[in-house]
């Protein structure tokens, strides 16, 4: 642990041991706080941001979309996406232009949040919400790095950016709402805004084998999230969800999958690119697992070293860097003060590159997650956090993160446009930097 002076002290936290003890032991002492402040303009009191009730109560309603019963029933609306995604990628490829990676693994992470989770056709919207989102979260971050001198209030141009892209999400996630509530019983097609294939002389070849694949039942497990909180109440309380709480929850899910799904599967191309093995391997997996065909739940099981490949790349390339609890009361943890206000960080950066944890932790290696190697310490190895706070949806992440790896390996070649090492650039995510730009040549079979 060490401790960091500008204005009121900050702990960082860089043992397994004390971390474990601000997210589990002592969880009730330390709330969200200050540090999101900063973020707050873009999303809300959602359940990133928020405490207390307002954070348990979306806890109670976004559960149960997780369960394994209900990925399941997503799979035809994740295969609908994955197809059309290889449509598009066809579409660059024929026309030999490169491919902006991030923004285009973003594309896919928002129309599918928008067929799953919101049953609605978000894709259709994405240039202005991915726009929006961006601006905010980039003078966020200012705010956040200015260590309070940059305030939200300051008519500073970066504010002003931000305030009037804030307004134009929030226009549009409105407008999301608006169509949920006239549809409370509609049971829409899942990935609607979905490419078009290349016919004639630009046919796309790489049409998915849907032979197997489970279809969705007519009037059955096709409601979105967004409508289950129009229209059931709380369990607890009895109460519907009002629009502005709907608002933060919705730009809650679409940070999750425009950001930490997106920032996941770029990353993990980018470490595939980097090593010809490591790409062959996830080839010759794919191909013997799937034979042409979409993912089953019990297919993505048997990706194992996709899956390897996936859990490696959070570990060097976490989306969230870097975490902050503010103390609630005085107290002590594991023989440290910590004073009512201060402000403790958990760096999950260096944690899951921290040399007493980690053999050889530099080197991307997924053979390190292979079923005969030790476990890692759970509380240095943390993407998705540990406790009552961990991201509900890390089940869901780590199953699109496999079956869109492995089905853009499978179908695509892709080479950098830049060379050098892989750098980072943290924020409130963790980017590529500079943002990758790839060019597309479809795989031989």
């Amino acid at each position: 642990m060490f401790e960091r002076r500008l204005g009121a002290r900050t702990l960082y936290l860089c043992h397994p041991r004390l971390v474990e003890q601000v997210l589990v032991h002592r969880a009730g002492q330390f709330r969200k706080g200050r540090g999101y402040e900063a973020v707050r303009g873009v999303l809300g009191e959602g359940v990133f941001a928020s405490n207390g009730e307002t954070w348990s109560r979306q806890r109670r309603l976004l559960d149960p979309e997780f369960s394994t019963a209900r990925l399941e029933s997503q799979l035809p609306a994740l295969h609908e996406e994955l197809d059309g995604l290889t449509a598009r990628w066809w579409g660059t490829a024929m026309c030999n232009v490169p491919l902006p990676l991030e923004r285009a693994v973003g594309e896919f992470s928002l129309r599918l949040l928008g067929a799953t989770m919101l049953q609605s056709s978000v894709g259709d919207s994405f240039e202005l919400i991915a726009r929006c989102m961006r601006a905010s979260l980039e003078q966020s971050t200012r705010r956040l790095l200015s260590g309070g001198l940059l305030q939200p209030w300051m008519p500073t141009p970066g504010n002003i950016r931000a305030r009037r892209a804030e307004r134009q999400m929030s226009g549009a996630i409105d407008q999301l709402i608006a169509e949920a509530r006239t549809r409370p019983e509609a049971q829409p097609e899942p990935g609607g805004g979905r490419a078009q294939r290349p016919d004639s002389q630009g046919r796309c070849p790489f049409g998915f084998d849907r032979a197997g694949s489970p279809e969705p039942a007519a009037d059955e497990g096709r409601r979105g999230l967004l409508e289950a909180m129009l229209t059931e109440p709380d369990p607890r309380t009895g109460e519907a969800m009002s629009d502005s709480q709907l608002q933060a929850l919705c730009r809650s899910l679409m940070f999750a999958g425009h950001g930490t799904i997106a920032l996941t599967i770029t990353w993990a191309l980018m470490c595939a690119l980097e090593d010809p093995a490591v790409e062959a391997k996830i080839v010759a997996e794919v191909r013997r697992v799937l034979a042409g065909r979409l993912p089953t739940l019990e297919d993505i099981s048997r990706l194992v070293y996709t899956r390897q490949v996936i859990l490696e790349t959070l570990r060097l390339f976490p989306p969230i860097p870097a975490v902050s609890r503010e103390a609630r009361v005085s107290g002590r943890v594991l023989g440290v003060d910590v004073r009512e206000g201060e402000m403790v960080t958990i760096p999950v950066y260096v944690l899951h590159r921290h040399r007493q944890f980690w053999r050889d932790p530099e080197r991307f290696d997924p053979e390190r997650w292979g079923p005969e190697r030790p476990a890692p310490d759970p509380f240095a190895y943390m993407p998705f956090l540990r406790g009552e706070r961990s991201c509900p949806a890390d089940s869901l992440a780590i199953l699109t993160s496999v079956a869109c790896l492995a089905t853009i390996i499978d179908r695509f070649e892709l080479r950098r446009l830049a060379a050098g090492p892989l750098r980072a650039r943290a924020r409130i995510c963790l980017h590529p930097d500079p943002s990758p730009r790839v060019q597309v040549y479809p795989r031989s079979r």
